[in-house]
């Protein structure tokens, strides 16, 4: 064992958080690091000259040993394998294994650095009941149709991108996609492609090597080798620029890949799901977005419809979120009153799901009792529901600016159940002037 790994080595493996251990081409086990202990209950003398499968299970050695694949290829390889424990459990880990050489470039063993995933596959089956199709929450046509789109594409590997205004639900789909695919039981790693600078989402998504860049003080994994064997979802996929564009081209269409500032050739296994709230067709037609990347992408499209065009959704949306609601909040409200329901389901939602979820989270605060009011609604001029009625009444009522002030002072009453003080603020104006503008129009309480 002093012999395989020098003291240096022997501390430094010590002091990570995460497990290590170092095998023989003997297939003999030589170090097993502290945190590896702690994960897997043997004491360093426990293993140490015993079998490598003491520790590996499941694996046919001579054709699949993880050590034996890392050799042939020449580098260092990420597997998900499979430990045993002391006290007999099977815990899934993923293991980065690096092949050790002697100074004639011989393989003689392997290091691995390994982490216990047995939490996250807890929680990813947990995941995989919370994202069930049920939880395409609607009655309508659109709806059913959503569910069988994703029925029928789940089990295969192509590549889906999913279409949508904001708000209407493009990660819940790919969360669903991926919870009822063949890699459910692999991760899902998920990009904001917007969220980031070109620099920084090149090197999030493909990794960086030490010294690519300033900052760059080590190697690290892009979210495509950690999304290996699994899912990746790129989120606003129409922000990226035409060099990253080129890039991930090439990854959708060979599975290879370098890190920034390496010109090492990666390869990996990923099924993309992309999404986007813009006009992609319109970025093609300007030269922002490449034809043969969109091609790529849109082997199975998705297209959410928007809130106002599945309005037979709105009460059982609205069900649901006041269910949750009162879960989260602890509070004994049980729905919404008539006058509130027909505001409800006559706004247009340009926030979609989103914003109805909003809406209901800022009634759930104010309401004191178990029905919730037109009055509890976010009736300020801060607010989004405010700043788009005035053009859903004046759609509404055929554009005349007296047609368009008449209804809105006549929702505005309604809405802040006829208290004049509340629907002077909300229209912006003093009583006095609503006094006589509801004169003018012969508005009668």
């Amino acid at each position: 064992m002093d012999n395989f790994l020098s003291s240096d080595c022997n501390i430094i493996l010590n002091s990570i958080v995460e497990g290590a251990i170092a095998g023989g081409a003997d297939r003999k086990l030589h170090f097993l690091n502290k945190a590896g202990q702690e994960i897997l209950g043997y004491s360093l003398e426990e293993i140490v000259d015993q079998p490598c499968n003491t520790i590996c299970t499941g694996l046919e050695c001579d054709r699949e040993c993880p050590l034996l694949l890392a050799g042939r290829s020449g580098r260092a390889t990420n597997f998900e394998m499979k430990f045993k424990t002391k006290d007999g459990r099977i815990i899934p880990v993923n293991v980065n294994l690096g092949v050790m050489r002697d100074s004639e470039c011989n393989a003689i063993g392997g290091v691995g650095i390994f982490r216990d995933v047995s939490i996250i596959k807890d929680i990813s089956k947990d995941l995989g009941l919370d994202f069930s199709l049920k939880q395409l929450i609607g009655k309508s046509k659109a709806i059913a149709d959503l569910r069988q789109l994703i029925l029928e594409v789940a089990p295969t590997n192509v590549s889906v991108l999913i279409r949508g205004e904001s708000g209407t639900g493009k990660e819940l789909v790919a969360n669903i996609s991926h919870y009822n695919s063949l890699r459910r039981d692999r991760v899902l790693i998920k990009v904001n492609c917007a969220a980031l600078s070109e620099n920084l989402l090149e090197s999030e998504i493909f990794g960086h090597v030490k010294g690519a860049f300033t900052g760059a003080l080590s190697d690290r994994q892009g979210r495509f080798e950690l999304a290996d064997g699994g899912t990746i979802f790129l989120d606003e996929i129409g922000d990226i620029s035409p060099t990253l564009q080129v890039k991930l081209l090439r990854v959708l269409q060979e599975g290879e890949f370098e890190r920034v500032g390496s010109s090492k050739t990666l390869k990996v296994n990923v099924r993309i799901i992309a999404a986007t709230n813009r006009n992609l067709d319109e970025l093609i037609k300007s030269n922002r977005f490449r034809l043969d990347l969109y091609y790529r992408l849109n082997v199975f499209p998705i297209n959410i419809p928007p809130l106002r065009e599945r309005k037979e959704d709105i009460p059982i949306l609205i069900s649901y979120s006041i269910n949750k609601l009162r879960n989260e909040m602890g509070r004994d409200i049980t729905g919404v009153s008539k006058e509130t329901m027909d505001f409800l389901m006559d706004y247009d939602y340009p926030g979609n799901i989103r914003e109805l979820e909003n809406i209901l989270e800022h009634a759930f605060v104010r309401c004191q009792g178990r029905t919730i009011l037109p009055s509890h609604l976010p009736f300020d001029d801060a607010c989004v529901i405010a700043k788009n009625l005035l053009k859903d009444i004046r759609k509404k009522s055929g554009g005349s600016m007296e047609a368009v002030e008449k209804e809105l002072i006549l929702n505005a009453i309604k809405q802040t159940n006829y208290h004049l003080n509340k629907a002077a603020g909300v229209l912006g104006i003093g009583r006095a002037t609503l006094w006589r503008k509801m004169k003018k129009y012969d508005i009668k309480l």
